[in-house]
């Protein structure tokens, strides 16, 4: 048994994604491609005030993160992280900052694991296409990915 959790330890990558203040409040990188069973670490390196990551998506008639889907809702003080883990399955999940919906609006996009058979940090990618509607999504391409290798 711990051979085995051992192993799973060893295959999950973590993407990082920083609160930038430069350009106004925005998720750095925006959208990350992550694979069923890696971890997303939101970090604020600031030193202002609180923000969010929240499960949700912005509604922009009221421009809040009002409806929030209920997977995470952390707070991130200045210095602070949050990290969790995507066992969920593959889909798109978005999230915002609750203080600041009208600019914040950010992606995980979690794959199969076949899907995406690179080593590192995960992708964060410029752009990727979705495919589905009710039933759900599936990643049909990305362009432009960053794999984070070391």
């Amino acid at each position: 048994m711990i051979t085995a959790l051992v192993a799973v330890l060893l295959v999950a990558r973590m993407a990082t994604v920083s609160i930038s203040t430069e350009s106004g409040m925005v998720f750095q990188p925006p959208k990350v491609v992550v694979e069923r069973g890696d971890f997303v670490r939101w970090h604020h390196p600031g030193a202002s005030v609180t923000h969010t990551t929240t499960h949700g998506l912005v509604d922009y008639v009221s421009t809040q993160c009002s409806h929030p889907l209920g997977l995470w809702d952390a707070d991130l003080p200045p210095g602070g992280e949050f990290v969790r883990r995507f066992d969920d399955a593959p889909g798109l999940y978005t999230y915002c900052c609750k203080p600041h919906p009208n600019v914040t609006e950010a992606m995980v996009f979690v794959v199969r694991p076949t899907e995406l058979a690179v080593s590192g940090d995960g992708p964060i990618c410029d752009a990727f296409l979705v495919a589905g509607g009710a039933a759900g999504q599936q990643l049909v391409s990305f362009d432009n990915c960053s794999f984070g290798l070391d």
